[in-house]
């Protein structure tokens, strides 16, 4: 084989280029699903928050050890979400009320309300953003106690 037919040394680095910014992109996609019980127990739920607070502590290791490639590494911690499995789960205003008094404003997730940060961390624009976990809570992990008044 000829040294013509190679790839050029710039040819490389371009695909290593791309092909990692893909990873890092698969990689933020595959880390990115923390939640509020990563930073907060919950009782009866002893295996749930630790994988959780696993996720972040992955999260932080990856951006350590993925950042000098260039591969940034968040997660996002939202509550809970009304996909159609969490509108099964979590409709029901009684059974929901406890947990939505803690959050200030008052609501849970909607899915355009965790997409649009996961696209912001997927963007550009976040190109200093490492190793980070983002709170999508309605304030809930400010908040340690009930936000509604009970009069």
């Amino acid at each position: 084989s000829s040294l013509s037919s190679s790839p050029s040394s710039s040819l490389l680095s371009t695909i290593m280029r791309v092909h990692l910014r893909v990873l890092s992109h698969i990689l933020l996609i595959y880390s990115c699903f923390s939640g509020m019980a990563s930073e907060i127990g919950l009782e009866n739920h002893t295996s749930y928050c630790t994988s959780k607070g696993a996720i972040n502590q992955m999260t932080r290791v990856m951006a350590l050890e993925l950042g000098k490639y260039g591969i940034r590494t968040n997660c996002v911690g939202p509550t809970i979400v009304f996909t159609a499995m969490g509108r099964l789960a979590w409709s029901d205003k009684e059974k929901n009320r406890p947990m939505r008094e803690r959050i200030p404003l008052g609501k849970f997730c909607e899915v355009e309300d965790v997409v649009k940060p996961i696209m912001f961390l997927l963007s550009d624009d976040a190109a200093m953003v490492n190793g980070a976990m983002l709170p999508m809570d309605g304030g809930f992990l400010a908040s340690p106690f009930s936000c509604v008044d009970d009069e």
